[in-house]
């Protein structure tokens, strides 16, 4: 969302005058540049979904909520909001072994968001079309969610989501939602 707890308050009450429930995590402050990055906020229409409460698992990147449809089914929808490809290690280690712990074994999660990470598929692709794409670990973890112990179905994308350049926006939905 790149908004500070200020904003995103504002802004979850403004949603909730339109009828809409929400739960998020404000972005976190970069004093060097003054910008506020990262940040999640999860939306769903009240009357149409119930919602509980929201749980923020890591700051400014992965939020979840339980979710109850009209008709009685339930399911977790799990933001998130990870850390670009360029990252070090250990901060994309972190958020997706926290990502990871929401899903495994979950059965009816959705996980949704800027994952900032492609699936081989969007890889291949983008290599065929003359684009460089080089393999992260980030896109290695996205990768293991559909082919792991996770066993996630990735929505499909309909076209690049960043810049025109790449798929990093992911709907994965876990075998009891699928």
């Amino acid at each position: 969302t790149h908004l500070g707890p200020l904003e995103l308050k504002a802004v979850r009450g403004y949603l909730s005058k339109q009828g809409y429930e929400s739960t998020g995590t404000p972005g976190c402050y970069n004093p060097s540049t003054r910008q506020w990055t990262a940040g999640v906020l999860i939306v769903w229409k009240g009357g149409m979904y119930e919602g509980g409460t929201g749980r923020e698992h890591l700051a400014g990147r992965v939020v979840s909520v339980g979710l109850k449809a009209q008709d009685g089914s339930a399911f977790e929808l799990v933001g998130a909001y990870m850390p670009v490809r360029s990252s070090d290690s250990a901060t994309i280690t972190e958020a997706w072994n926290i990502a990871e712990g929401l899903v495994l074994g979950a059965g009816h999660v959705v996980l949704a968001g800027d994952l900032n990470a492609e699936l081989k598929a969007a890889i291949q692709r983008a290599r065929r079309a003359g684009r460089e794409r080089i393999e992260t670990l980030a896109d290695r973890r996205l990768q293991d969610f559909v082919d792991g112990d996770a066993n996630m179905v990735a929505l499909p994308a309909s076209k690049r989501t960043y810049r025109d350049k790449s798929e990093i926006d992911h709907w994965l939905a876990g075998e009891g939602v699928a």
